[in-house]
């Protein structure tokens, strides 16, 4: 699929920091009291020993002395405390915020996608990055926030002091730090790229799992759990191996960092004590210097924070790609209102072709009036679904046009066309929700009366009402507690509630028996004499009574008329008949 421009992670996440700026503000600023804390306390302990290890000191006035001291330490301890519990107040308040917005904005972008898109990618691994990456950029602010600016700022200030003791050991610190900064930077593009390859066979290990459980009846049936498992063992080992590769090359570079510091510690520490025993600093520095290797700790935890913050950059990365993907069916920038009064498509010159170039629709020319009861008939695959969905327009034509009461579908917004035309496809999903909300759906304005009036109308209503919960009753994930006719009749309800003047049934009525059938279908009539009503059916014998029957095969109307004018046409709609005939 087309990509759009290069969205970086950098640019997402530059957009999440002017969008919540104070946030972030606020508690760097309350952070920036931990990095003064771990900086000063080196500092501290050295003015303490100054003023204990001075050989003028009385001891019985050390406090009165040098309460100022005292004092302002005190004053800056209890500031930092407050800081610290000001940062958890505003975090409690800030990342919830963040990772909603994140979910939000991330989800809007998603479901704009064609349904294409949906077609070819998982729906538990596009629910995966969008999980993935909510989580991840708040692990990434923490890390920001938390960890890297307070470190680098307590890494200036002890450089600062040590540089002022010896320019020996403050040289010392900063060459520690590039070298050891310097081949983590080296080396994290490579660890980034090793996580995203692990994220995304993680992301592809969880589709799998939610596909067969989706599909769980089906394994069954089939006796497949082997099989399944089987199948979910290979990818399970491509993932174990990925993130093994992942977690190898992090030890090797952690092995380095680990002899880099040590070769520092040991100069620090060597390093002052000769400083010391050639008077070139007092003990009380010496003791400073030996105090400010806190800073390897600090350091050690960011580069600890890195490989898991490169493994997060990795991950959001990848889910990225929900953002990059275009949108292969867009709005155009102000599209105009859509109110259908009459119901009258029109197909103008329309080629449709999937991205393999194969066509599905050729040079269709053809007009359905307002008001008229249309049947489409023909093989497998001849091309009838795609005809509805382009009407719907869930796919762009490849040439031609389709209007709607004179208008082209394409000057009018997705949400507005969908909004006129009620659709029932072939393939019926239910949400994990009540019957009443499934029906409703239709039309959330709806009162209950107007349900059960619909559920009456589909039929729906008498074995509604025989369950223990009646309309209250959940049908469970995709409509897996009721049956197919069950699910086919809920469906029907809830496009009747929707009221509109264009009706698409894709197969609407297969799972039903052919008495259930015919009732539906004498109810519906009773109130769609001014709707325009579009009926797909393998059964032609539920068709002979529509206004037009329009035959396809191979992406071709081939033949058009009434029920009684193409059996005396006696061409491919009459063969058609005739075996079914002859099956039944």
């Amino acid at each position: 699929m087309a990509k759009s421009n290069l969205l970086t992670f950098k640019k997402y996440y530059l957009g999440l920091i002017l969008k919540f700026k104070w946030y972030f503000i606020i508690m760097q600023v309350a952070m920036f009291g931990w990095a003064v804390q771990e900086s000063l306390s080196p500092y501290f302990t050295m003015r303490i020993l100054d003023i204990l290890t001075d050989p003028n000191v009385d001891k019985s006035n050390v406090f009165q002395k040098h309460q100022t001291f005292f004092y302002i330490s005190l004053l800056i301890y209890f500031l930092i405390e407050v800081g610290h519990r000001g940062h958890e107040y505003i975090a409690g308040k800030f990342y919830p915020k963040l990772k909603r917005h994140v979910r939000v904005s991330i989800m809007e972008y998603t479901v704009g996608h064609s349904h294409e898109f949906f077609i070819e990618n998982y729906s538990g691994s596009i629910s995966n990055k969008i999980a993935r990456l909510a989580d991840g950029i708040q692990d990434i602010s923490e890390k920001i926030i938390c960890v890297f600016v307070p470190v680098l700022i307590s890494l200036v200030i002890t450089c600062i002091y040590l540089f002022n003791t010896s320019k020996f050991l403050g040289y010392g610190i900063i060459t520690w730090f590039v070298c050891y900064m310097g081949l983590f930077i080296i080396c994290a593009k490579k660890s980034q790229n090793l996580a995203e390859l692990h994220s995304q066979q993680v992301t592809l290990l969880n589709g799998k799992i939610v596909d067969i459980l989706t599909n769980m009846f089906t394994v069954r049936l089939f006796s497949r759990k082997a099989y399944e498992l089987e199948r979910l063992s290979h990818e399970n080992l491509r993932e174990m191996k990925a993130y093994r590769k992942s977690a190898l090359f992090n030890f090797k570079l952690n092995t380095a960092l680990t002899l880099i510091t040590i070769a520092f510690i040991v100069y620090m520490v060597a390093g002052g004590i000769m400083l010391w025993q050639h008077d070139y600093i007092t003990l009380p520095e010496v003791v400073l210097s030996i105090s400010s290797l806190y800073i390897i700790g600090m350091v050690w935890y960011m580069g600890f924070n890195l490989i898991p913050f490169y493994t997060q950059l990795g991950v959001c990365n990848e889910a990225l790609d929900l953002l990059r993907e275009k949108h292969q069916v867009e709005d155009i920038n102000t599209p105009k209102p859509l109110h259908i009064t009459d119901g009258k498509i029109e197909f103008a010159n329309v080629t449709f072709e999937y991205a393999n170039n194969k066509n599905v629709l050729k040079n269709c020319n053809l007009i359905i009036p307002a008001n008229q009861k249309v049947g489409l008939v023909g093989l497998s695959g001849s091309g009838k679904t795609t005809f509805c969905s382009l009407i719907i327009r869930l796919f762009d034509i490849t040439s031609g046009k389709i209007t709607i009461d004179g208008i082209d579908i394409k000057n009018v917004s997705q949400d507005d066309l969908r909004e006129n035309i009620a659709y029932i496809p072939q393939d019926l999903a239910m949400f994990h929700r009540s019957i009443m909300e499934n029906i409703r759906y239709g039309r959330l304005s709806a009162t209950d009366e107007e349900v059960v009036e619909a559920a009456k109308i589909s039929k729906a209503h008498d074995f509604i009402i025989s369950l223990p919960d009646g309309y209250d009753t959940m049908v469970g994930e995709r409509g897996s507690k009721l049956s197919g006719g069950q699910r086919q009749r809920i469906a029907i309800a809830r496009a009747i509630l929707k009221n509109s003047k264009i009706i698409i049934m894709d197969e609407a009525t297969s799972a039903l028996d052919l008495i259930t059938e015919h009732e539906i279908q004498k109810n519906l009539y009773k109130g769609i004499h001014d709707k325009t009503l579009i009926v797909i059916a393998h059964r032609i014998s539920t068709l002979t009574d529509m206004d037009r029957i329009l035959v396809f095969r191979h992406g071709e109307v081939i033949e058009d008329g009434t029920h009684t004018e193409l059996l005396n046409h006696k061409g491919h709609y009459y063969d058609l008949w005739y075996k079914q005939s002859q099956a039944e």
